[in-house]
């Protein structure tokens, strides 16, 4: 799942902002760097609380993707999102299908802002967001500092983007488009266009709208039951 819905449930499970945003922070790390892969088990004896409680949110995040990438609710999801984006003619958007996983996630994420609202979400990202971005700094450094210089990656220059990133979440003008098949596409062609595949045109965005709002109803309806107390009792990773 995308990171809207990890910050959802790291907030219903332990209602920290910090293992709010600790829980967003192995997606939007990727989002800005390949390299940027986050660690089971990483910890460091006698930190402070909010470091911790990063921590402890990044590990959250791994242990529900571990749960849900087993699940009904990916796999169906999935292979409906890849049977929808092969609509769309090969020759106009080549390659198109790989992306069936990706947009699944996002497609999840607009059906949780469309199911509890901007206003909600937007409050729950914004206080992770401004109450923990010091503690992120070095979480990133703890799960990846090493392997983004090795790979060639200035520290300044992911620390600079990851600030860019962080202000469209708090903002929530990332998560919102979300919502809209057209915004989905729209990120889509971004993630395409940073993997070197080329520049979508207009024509190319309105066909995988098309494609992906003929999904939205199953993201919808997945979201509904992710969020039910049978399902999230499989998916909770509460703190000792």
């Amino acid at each position: 799942m995308n990171f809207v819905l990890h910050a959802h449930l790291a907030e219903w499970d332990h209602g920290d902002p910090a293992v709010t945003l600790g829980a967003m922070l192995p997606d939007l790390w990727r989002m800005v760097a390949r390299p940027a892969r986050s660690k089971r088990g990483v910890s460091v004896p006698g930190v402070d609380p909010a470091l911790a409680s990063i921590l402890a949110g990044v590990e959250h995040h791994l242990e529900v993707d571990r749960w849900f990438h087993e699940s009904r609710h990916f796999r169906l999801g999935e292979a409906a999102t890849t049977e929808a984006l092969g609509t769309v003619p090969r020759e106009l958007s080549p390659r198109l299908r790989l992306f069936g996983h990706v947009t699944w996630e996002m497609c999840l994420d607009g059906a949780l802002v469309r199911r509890l609202g901007v206003p909600a979400l937007a409050r729950t990202l914004s206080r992770a967001v401004r109450d923990g971005t010091t503690a992120a700094k070095r979480a990133a450094e703890l799960h990846h500092g090493e392997a983004r210089r090795a790979a060639g990656l200035d520290d300044a220059v992911f620390e600079e983007r990851m600030g860019r990133l962080l202000e469209a979440v708090s903002s929530f003008a990332l998560p919102e488009g979300y919502a809209y098949a057209e915004g989905v596409a729209a990120r889509l062609a971004g993630i395409r266009r940073a993997l070197g595949i080329g520049y979508a045109t207009s024509v190319e965005r309105a066909r995988w709208a098309e494609a992906i709002a003929a999904i939205e109803p199953l993201a919808d309806d997945a979201v509904a039951a992710l969020l039910t107390d049978e399902t999230r009792a499989r998916a909770t990773i509460k703190r000792p």
